[in-house]
């Protein structure tokens, strides 16, 4: 797993100025890093410059995003990405890329949505910027007066495992289920829903995905994938289901 931090020139048209990357083991121990001041070939807005501390004048002895593209690409590898706030990281990175003609299929993991979904089903009223997660969850602020996307990248590690820990401990809880919009329980485990939606099965001998829409019966039904991510997975007498979250329409409980 990777977790990862930029910064940029301005809101309106922005360019990377830094970017970090920290590879974690199982046990979330650091193994590798990768952390760059990039030239963004155009001025830093007053704006940005207040809250990373970066100018062209600075930055201009650096390297262009063209050229670390590849280094950036190779360093992720297959691994899942995790961002807070990954909209907008991905959106700059994927124009960046763009830029150089090349496209990225990152597995992506935004700890954003997850602390919204984590916390606001414990009607926890916690701002949810990686700032004041850091405070909530009483661990050290790494953060000078700037930001420092390596710095940002080492604390979106430590409140990503909080915010698991959590999850974890809530996950099937009737308020976690209902704040998420997927399944309106009284009792998960005595229900038998239905749902539509779009998805896949992954065939056990091939490895391929066989993508279907409809509807289907769940009971007693394990969810075996974190609901955090853009879709959800069920263990059900056909097999595995997944739904894609955006997709899922409850049609019926019984």
């Amino acid at each position: 797993m990777i977790f990862a931090d930029t910064e940029t020139t301005d809101l309106t048209d922005p360019k990377i100025c830094s970017i970090a990357m920290i590879k974690v083991d199982c046990k979330g121990n650091v193994i590798e890093t990768l952390s760059e001041l990039i030239n963004p070939e155009k001025e830093v807005s007053p704006e940005a410059s207040n809250v990373n501390g970066f100018t062209l004048e600075t930055l201009s002895k650096y390297k262009t995003f063209k050229e670390l593209a590849d280094e950036i690409i190779q360093f992720v590898g297959d691994d899942i990405v995790v961002f807070h706030n990954a909209n907008y990281d991905m959106s700059v990175l994927n124009k960046e890329f763009a830029c150089c003609d090349k496209t990225v299929n990152w597995k992506i993991l935004d700890t954003l949505r997850l602390s919204y979904d984590v916390l606001n089903s414990q009607h926890k009223h916690v701002k949810h910027n990686l700032n004041a997660l850091v405070n909530y969850y009483g661990l050290t602020n790494l953060r000078d007066n700037k930001h420092d996307s390596l710095i940002d990248t080492l604390m979106l590690k430590d409140v990503y495992y909080k915010l698991i820990d959590d999850y974890k401990r809530i996950k099937n809880t009737k308020d976690f289920w209902t704040r998420n919009g997927l399944i309106e329980l009284a009792s998960y485990k005595r229900s038998k829903v239905c749902i539509a939606g779009i998805g896949y099965k992954l065939d056990d001998v091939t490895k391929t995905k066989k993508y279907w829409r409809g509807y289907v019966w769940l009971k007693d039904s394990d969810v075996i994938e974190p609901i955090y991510t853009n879709r959800i997975t069920f263990n059900t007498r056909d097999g595995k289901l997944t739904f894609y979250l955006d997709s899922v329409s409850i049609l019926k409980i019984k």
